[in-house]
């Protein structure tokens, strides 16, 4: 498999994490598995083979399923909070759901989801698709408060992120907090916690040189590696062990190539 990620313009960085790449120009024709895992992150997705598009909300769930010769597809991760500020919907509404443009907002993306599908060139679409979420931002009022700084936070930081300590910050209650997080982020404080610190661990072992799955488990700030394994296999299906070991060609962050 070939995955690419594109980091976006310094103007859409508070709310876009990376756009992506994904394409399989194997010779195999039969059905091969791939596992798409637990995801904090919501997204536009485009598949290019079925000349379609979707919105992903976030989820807890890793799904397994099989497809048949070559592929591919692009999109963008958004911040979960971007959800309800770009498109006025509760991250919550979203939360486990794949849901074809079409039937998300029809009026809205079929110019959009018809040029990024038409376009010849990767750079082309995610130049399409920044220019969408650009005009997006400039149509929506995006505060710059605490809540938001919290969150980018959580994920940016490697240290032990306390619910108490988010909910002080942000100048709200435990339970305002909780409220806040269902409606922004989709998930409990606790689960997003979670999430996090799982993906975490994706990353590190990408990123750099580990020695070993302890390494990787403390540097996603997991305590001991009973935990570690424990939740990822929750969140993957599988043992840190068995997706570790999955050649590096087959593993595309939370996209993975089971069989061939």
């Amino acid at each position: 498999m070939y995955y690419k990620e594109i980091q976006p313009p310094a103007i859409l960085q508070h709310l876009v994490r990376f756009f992506w790449v994904l394409e399989y120009n194997g010779e195999i024709e039969h059905p091969v598995q791939y596992k798409l895992l637990a995801e904090s992150f919501p997204g536009l997705v485009f598949f290019f083979n079925s000349q379609y598009g979707a919105i992903n909300g976030q989820t807890t769930e890793y799904k397994t399923f099989s497809m048949s010769g070559k592929f591919k597809m692009m999109g963008v991760y958004l911040y979960p909070y971007a959800l309800p500020l770009l498109f006025k919907t509760p991250s919550n509404e979203l939360t486990h759901q794949h849901l074809p443009l079409d039937d998300f907002n029809r009026k809205e993306f079929s110019v959009l989801e018809e040029r990024i599908l038409c376009a010849l060139t990767d750079d082309l679409r995610v130049s399409i698709l920044s220019d969408y979420l650009l005009q997006k931002t400039q149509k929506q009022n995006i505060p710059d408060d605490k809540f938001l700084r919290g969150i980018q936070y959580i994920i940016h930081s490697n240290s032990d992120v306390k619910i108490e300590t988010l909910a002080r910050q942000a100048g709200i209650s435990n339970r305002q907090l909780e409220r806040k997080f269902q409606t922004s982020v989709g998930f409990s404080p606790k689960v997003f916690l979670r999430l996090i610190r799982f993906q975490k661990t994706l990353r590190t072992a990408q990123s750099q040189t580990v020695k070993s799955l302890t390494d990787i488990a403390y540097a996603a700030g997991y305590f001991d590696q009973s935990h570690f394994i424990r939740e990822f296999k929750e969140f993957a299906g599988f043992s840190p062990r068995e997706y570790f070991n999955l050649p590096a060609s087959c593993r595309a962050d939370n996209f993975i190539q089971l069989h061939t």
